[in-house]
Order: structure tokens, then C-alpha cells, then sequence
């Protein structure tokens, strides 16, 4: 099933709309960094880009904030960028980063082939929103912020809690919380994109200009992700 909105495909081919955490959002967001392990094999770049015809990125994989606030994951000159909207109070955005997160880092984060971004989306039935927000944007001001988020999907949400789980990922506990006390910005990158997408429900996954809702097979996924590089290998060429 597809349904059009100006500007975007919102397509749900091979998703599941039930396996997806309803919501509306709240309040403005932002986004982090933070530092994270993979595991696998990962491919040669030169594998890599006889497979797809696209130079990877090079570097090392990094846990970054953008200029415009927004967190991501891998080597900042990839030549695709994805974005994953999710929430550490959704149940099936936890599977999709046990399940679905090592594999994609394999095939095409260490690759260097895409960078993935996050954005937790602010839920109304979720009232622990915006402070989990501000704690991953927090700890990704000290490179801990996908490691804060990864620990926020089982760890316990109060303030004391988030501040405790902060300092089990390396953060500094006096900077953390002074950075959680000190009020957010207003309006962001992450509210644009939410806007544009017209995201209301988690996980989603944005490739190029197709928003796709709920938890995907990684077949399906993965095929998203080639079909989008080969259009950049065609117009690159």
C-alpha cells in the first residue's frame, strides 16, 4: 500500500504496519553522537566498489554530530545517507537496533558505502520523551550518544537513571547533567525532517525520498539501500 504526501512516497512494501510504535510528536527534537563496536566481516573497498560502482567512504567509522544537530553513524564522506527515526520506549525499535543495526554496520556502515543518522521522535504516549532526547543529545556532546541510546532501550528512564546510564558509557557524570539542566533549542533539523516525512510512527526509515514505516525484513531493507546506491553509482557516473 502507498499513499502520497507532497514531495515523498511514503510506501509500506513488505513492512508491517502493526510492527510499528504509534505516536505523535510533541515537541521539538535534536540529535547526537557517541561512539560504537561492530562485529562480521566487513568488505574490502575495493569488493565494495566493484559491487556497487560507488567509491566508500574512507576513515574510520564515527559517532558524530552534524553541523545541524542531527547524530549519525560511519565515515562522513559516504556516498548514501539514511535516516532511522526511533524511540528507547519502542519495542519494536529495540529489535530493529539488536536485530537489524549489526547487520546493516557489516554490509554497508564499516563498508563505508552509508552513514546512518538518528532521530528519536517525541511521543505523547511516551511522557519521557523529551528528556530521553535531551539525554542522548547530551551524551553526544562528550562522543557517548550512541552508546546512551543503545543502554536507553533496557535501562530504567528517570533523571537518576538516565545520569546513571550515562556514566556506564563513559560519559562524564558532572558535564551530563549540568548539559541536562540547560534548556533545549527550540527547532532543529530533526523537527524539519519530521516535518517533511510526516513521521508519526517508529521505527520509520528515510532512503533518499522514500519514508518506509515499521519493521522491515532485512531483505527488505537491504534491497532499499542497493536500489538507492545504484541510482547514485547511475547519476555519479
Amino acid at each position: 500500500m502507498t499513499r502520497t504526501a507532497p514531495g515523498l512516497i511514503m510506501a509500506a512494501t513488505g513492512f508491517c504496519l502493526l510492527s510499528a510504535c504509534a505516536g505523535v510528536p510533541t515537541a521539538p527534537v535534536r540529535a547526537l553522537d557517541t561512539s560504537a563496536t561492530s562485529g562480521g566481516t566487513v568488505a574490502m573497498p575495493e569488493q565494495v566498489q566493484t559491487q556497487y560502482n560507488v567509491t566508500p567512504g574512507t576513515g574510520s567509522v564515527l559517532d558524530t554530530v552534524s553541523a545541524d544537530g542531527i547524530m549519525s553513524l560511519g565515515k562522513q564522506n559516504a556516498p548514501l545517507t539514511i535516516t532511522l527515526v526511533t524511540h528507547p520506549s519502542c519495542a519494536y525499535c529495540r529489535t530493529f537496533q539488536e536485530e537489524l543495526l549489526p547487520r546493516l554496520r557489516t554490509d554497508f556502515i564499516d563498508t563505508g558505502l552509508i552513514k546512518l543518522q538518528f532521530i528519536i521522535l517525541p511521543i505523547q504516549k511516551y511522557p519521557e520523551s523529551e528528556m530521553l532526547h535531551a539525554a542522548v543529545q547530551c551524551a553526544a556532546a562528550q562522543q557517548k550518544g550512541f552508546a546512551v541510546l543503545n543502554r536507553l532501550f533496557e535501562a530504567p528512564k528517570t533523571r537518576d537513571d538516565l545520569i546513571k546510564t550515562a556514566a556506564a558509557a563513559g560519559a562524564d557524570e558532572a558535564l551530563f547533567t549540568a548539559c541536562l539542566d540547560r534548556v533545549p533549542l527550540s527547532v532543529t533539523a530533526e523537527d524539519t525532517l519530521i516535518r517533511e516525512f510526516k513521521v508519526t510512527l517508529v521505527p520509520t526509515v528515510i532512503v533518499q525520498s522514500q519514508a518506509s514505516v515499521g519493521f522491515p525484513s532485512y531483505a527488505d531493507l537491504r534491497g532499499s539501500i542497493d536500489e538507492a546506491l545504484q541510482k547514485y553509482a547511475s547519476a555519479n557516473r
